[in-house]
This record gives C-alpha cells, sequence and structure tokens, in this order.
C-alpha cells in the first residue's frame, strides 16, 4: 500500500472541523472589511463637509485605508486558513488511519504497533493502545 498522500483534508471530521474554524474566522474579517468600505464610503459622500476637509483630508485618508484593507485581509484570510489546516491535521488527520489499524489489529491482519507521528495529537491515545497491545501479546 503506497503512503502518498491524495487528499489535502484527510476525513470528514477534519473537513468539519477546517470548515468551522475558517467560516468562523474568515467571516467578521470580511465582514468588518464591507463595513469599512461602506463607512469610508458615507463619510466621502457626506455633502455637508467643506470642500477643503474632504479633499485634503478624507480622501487620502480613504485611499490609505483602502490600501491597508486591501493588504491586510488577504494576509489575515490566508493566515486564518494556514492556522485551521495545521491545527486540523494534526488532530483530526490520523484518525481514519488508528481506525483502520486497529481493525487489523482486532482482525489478525496486524500484530504490529500503531505508528502516528509524535507531533500528532493523538499520539497519547495511541500511545495508550500500544501499551495495551503489548501488554495483551505479554498475556498471551
Amino acid at each position: 500500500m503506497s503512503n502518498a498522500r491524495k487528499k489535502v483534508l484527510a476525513n470528514q471530521i477534519q473537513k468539519d472541523v477546517f470548515y468551522l474554524i475558517s467560516f468562523a474566522a474568515i467571516c467578521p474579517t470580511i465582514i468588518m472589511g464591507i463595513f469599512f468600505y461602506f463607512l469610508i464610503y458615507k463619510l466621502t459622500s457626506y455633502s455637508s463637509w467643506p470642500q477643503g476637509v474632504l479633499s485634503y483630508f478624507f480622501i487620502p485618508m480613504t485611499q490609505r485605508i483602502m490600501d491597508v484593507l486591501m493588504v491586510t485581509l488577504p494576509i489575515v484570510i490566508v493566515t486564518i486558513l494556514i492556522f485551521a489546516f495545521k491545527l486540523t491535521h494534526r488532530t483530526f488527520g490520523p484518525y481514519e488511519r488508528i481506525i483502520r489499524e486497529m481493525g487489523d489489529c482486532i482482525g489478525g491482519k496486524k500484530s504490529d504497533y500503531i505508528i502516528i507521528r509524535q507531533k500528532d495529537r493523538l499520539w497519547p491515545l495511541v500511545d495508550k493502545v500500544n501499551m495495551f497491545i503489548k501488554k495483551m501479546k505479554e498475556a498471551d
């Protein structure tokens, strides 16, 4: 069996948590950007401002704010997506592999220990399962 990666998100649990984290973080970011845009639009379109204030103060200020938003919002969104992927990858990535290998151990197809990366969040659970397998082997 090849150990090559076939999917970016390993299983349905990882997809669900990744989408939840992404949605919970990206939606407020996008809403904030939209509100900033409309705030600036309303401030610049307000007709009772004196002409000098509008042309010398608000227009350059709004251009700078929009420039900052156009740079920072994509950076924030990409950072959130990377963080969500790394979090879900370490937590829920090895889930199906653990289940498959435990099924193989129960079915007698595999007698070795379950192996995952030590940085995975489920490693303490797998370590205890491996200790259980070792005790069961010693009992036989």
